[in-house]
């Protein structure tokens, strides 16, 4: 890993404020990571907090080979990735052949390990991102060399540009998100105040097959299934205000 600079952050900052779509955040982080000798990229978007549909997962590599990247993501091996799942629950980076000295694994697991190691070369690091209402994601860089934990500057320096990258793409995903109606937050506003749809009927005074119409809209536009999900992402997000 060629040393990253306080210096090529602030420049990959900049580049990341000028970006208009979550793509071009994306691109913006291939050639950061590049430029400083990583050679394999994968970006694990989390789900919102409350919601627990795996179709919610965002998965973007580059570098990997395509029978690997097409495996992981047809046969769902996030469920059972412990690389993705252990940077979860840590605040550090850490490099994955490290891991199997970090804790004890399930067979499934050290399976998994055993088939990465066959069809991706070299190592890389584990760097856990956080974001806004509950929206926390994992980068996998790769390198075609083994690991070093022992520079903990450089990793923290990583470590900040893969958070840097995570805000904005998260930012860019909520700006083209298409909004609600004035009406729609209204009829979520009252599912939120756990009324159903012929109680927000009569409230509104309109149909109760209008409020369905305006529920499957909503539920659309937020990509959710459920009214629960619609009721939390709205307030969470700020779409909609909680009761009094």
């Amino acid at each position: 890993m060629k040393q990253v600079t306080l210096a090529a952050v602030e420049d990959y900052m900049q580049k990341l404020a000028a970006c208009d779509t979550s793509d071009d955040v994306w691109q913006a982080c291939i050639a950061f990571f590049d430029r400083h000798n990583f050679d394999k990229a994968s970006y694990h978007v989390m789900p919102f907090a409350w919601v627990t549909s795996d179709d919610a997962l965002t998965i973007r590599t580059n570098g990997y080979p395509d029978s690997w990247v097409n495996h992981y993501i047809e046969n769902k091996l996030w469920q059972i990735d412990p690389i993705a799942s252990t940077a979860m629950n840590r605040s550090l980076p850490f490099c994955w052949s490290s891991l199997p000295d970090m804790r004890k694994l399930t067979e499934v697991e050290q399976k998994f390990l055993d088939e990465l190691d066959s069809q991706v070369e070299g190592d890389g690091y584990a760097v856990q991102v956080f974001g806004p209402n509950g929206r926390n994601g994992y980068f996998g860089l790769g390198l075609h060399i083994d690991c070093d934990e022992g520079n903990r500057r450089d990793l923290r320096v990583v470590q900040w540009a893969c958070q840097l990258t995570h805000h904005r793409y998260c930012e860019m995903e909520a700006q083209s998100a298409a909004p609600l109606s004035r009406r729609e937050q209204e009829v979520l506003s009252w599912v939120a105040r756990g009324k159903s749809n012929s109680s927000i009927a009569d409230i509104l005074s309109i149909s109760s097959y209008t409020v369905d119409a305006y529920m499957r809209r909503i539920y659309q536009k937020l990509g959710v299934n459920d009214r629960v999900s619609a009721a939390i992402q709205g307030l969470g997000s700020g779409l909609i205000k909680s009761a009094a």
